[in-house]
């Protein structure tokens, strides 16, 4: 048994997903921080920073909720606007690329 690929239905692959990972990178930028002083001020290793950056680890609420506090920016800042996400996903949902629930 073929156990289907994610890839495409993995929301590090939505474009509001990648919206929030190039604000999370703006925003420690625009606070003056490299990644090992915010590795320091959480209590993380800097490899894990750099995971979050990149879209390697998902960032979790509570992940979204420390780095907004730390970078003295609201949440609602890392996301995108409404708009933007109900146009990603029609554009998803009608690709000729993605699997239907029918073939998985």
């Amino acid at each position: 048994m073929r156990i289907p690929s994610s890839r495409g239905h993995s929301p590090v692959y939505h474009p509001a997903y990648k919206y929030l990972l190039a604000k999370l990178v703006a925003a420690r930028r625009e606070a003056g921080l490299t990644q090992a002083e915010v590795a320091d001020a959480m209590g993380r290793p800097r490899s894990q920073i750099g995971r979050c950056e990149n879209g390697e680890r998902r960032i979790d609420p509570v992940d979204l909720q420390e780095f907004a506090i730390l970078y003295g920016k609201p949440v609602t800042y890392f996301l995108a606007p409404d708009s933007d996400v109900l146009k990603a996903n029609k554009a998803l949902k009608d690709s000729p690329y993605r699997k239907s629930s029918a073939s998985t």
